[in-house]
């Protein structure tokens, strides 16, 4: 199994282009947050969600064009299995938000709780809606045995 030194850096200019993309969809999730936090009177617990599925879909837009480009690849694949990342992430955020809200109050609880769905979200992304498990090893054909990509 050789390290494919070329393929690496391609995943750490990915990586530094999905955190840009993530900075950006934080900043409308959370300005979405703090605006219906002061604005509404809806439950911190339930805005979570809504702020996040907001900032989810500017992500995808982005990450789809910019981050996981691929010449061939399927828009309503990868949507719908983006959705159930979303579905994830979301059913996932209030059981996380209300966690870092028991250690801080409703307004820093929401950093630590984006930067953890944010890995969450990452972490799904490559590894399921864009799947390349074999991102580091050679496109050496004999190395890696008849297995399909």
């Amino acid at each position: 199994m050789e390290i494919n030194k070329f393929k690496i850096i391609n995943e750490i200019k990915r990586l530094l282009r999905f955190t840009c993309t993530g900075i950006v969809s934080a900043a409308v999730d959370c300005g979405v947050y703090y605006l219906l936090l002061n604005f509404a009177d809806i439950n911190f617990r339930l805005i979570q969600p809504i702020s996040m599925s907001i900032g989810l879909c500017c992500s995808f837009i982005v990450n789809r064009e910019l981050v996981f480009r691929r010449e061939k690849s399927s828009l309503g694949k990868e949507a719908l299995k983006y959705l159930v990342v979303c579905l994830i992430c979301i059913l996932l955020s209030p059981v996380i938000i209300s966690f870092y809200c028991m250690i801080f109050d409703e307004y820093v609880g929401k950093i630590p709780a984006t930067l953890t769905t944010g890995f969450l979200n990452y972490l799904l992304n490559r590894f399921f809606v864009y799947k390349n498990y074999r991102f580091f090893l050679s496109s050496d054909k004999n190395k890696r045995g008849n297995e399909n990509s």
